[in-house]
């Protein structure tokens, strides 16, 4: 974390020494090497701002955040001004690897604008990851809703769309029952039905090729008791 006059920064940068005349635009530039461009299919991208950040990936704009639009300098105040919580939220960009990544030496460049020369701190964090081709594309989930005493919802978010499967059954290496939704989504919401009362079910997401998660101890659940009348 870099910045200054916030309790969460590791890395103090400089201002200009004037409170009232503060620089509008910091920069903060990156270098990494990449293998094998090809291997990779998507780039994940953390940021947490204050106030507005404009993202380059080799001299390209992949992301811009609380700036205005068109053609942006370093006198460019951002959109608004950040106080509060909202300095503290990250922020993801997921973008695709093909024509941004290059074999052998990347750079990100970010560059961080106030809101004027008086704003009163520099808040600037950033990370990427690259999903390769035999990376689940899992970035949520899966958790469990909607439980009724014969059914249950399992839900997951992909970065890709993908197929949804469920798997389960009352034994964690006894995957028979299966769910499918066919169509490609990146939201997944699938229902189990014609389940037993009072029984502990393990079960695996995934999709045609391979499971994201499970099947293991941690994922199960146990359906509530059939209701009784008064």
């Amino acid at each position: 974390m870099r910045g200054y006059n916030d309790d969460d920064i590791v890395t103090q940068i400089g201002f200009g020494g004037d409170t009232l005349d503060k620089f509008i635009t910091t920069y903060f530039p990156q270098s990494f090497v990449v293998g094998d461009v090809s291997s990779i299919q998507f780039l994940c991208m953390r940021l947490r701002r204050d106030d507005g950040a404009a993202v380059y990936l080799n001299g390209s704009e992949v992301w811009r955040n609380n700036l205005p639009g068109g053609a942006i300098g370093y006198l460019t105040t951002a959109s608004s001004a950040l106080d509060g919580s909202a300095e503290d939220i990250y922020l993801e960009k997921i973008i695709s690897a093909a024509g941004s990544l290059q074999d052998g030496l990347n750079t990100f460049a970010v560059e961080i604008h106030q809101s004027g020369p008086t704003s009163a701190s520099v808040i600037f964090d950033f990370s990427c990851e690259a999903i390769t081709n035999d990376t689940p594309p899992l970035i949520r989930g899966p958790y469990l809703q909607s439980a009724t005493h014969t059914s249950e919802e399992v839900c997951w978010r992909t970065l890709i769309g993908t197929e949804g499967w469920v798997c389960y059954d009352d034994s964690p290496t006894n995957m028979i029952a299966t769910n499918i939704v066919s169509d490609l989504n990146t939201k997944h919401f699938v229902v189990i039905t014609n389940l037993r009362p009072e029984t502990q079910y393990y079960y695996a997401i995934g999709d045609a090729d391979f499971f994201y998660s499970g099947p293991d101890l941690d994922h199960r659940w146990i359906t509530p008791p059939r209701c009784r009348a008064l």
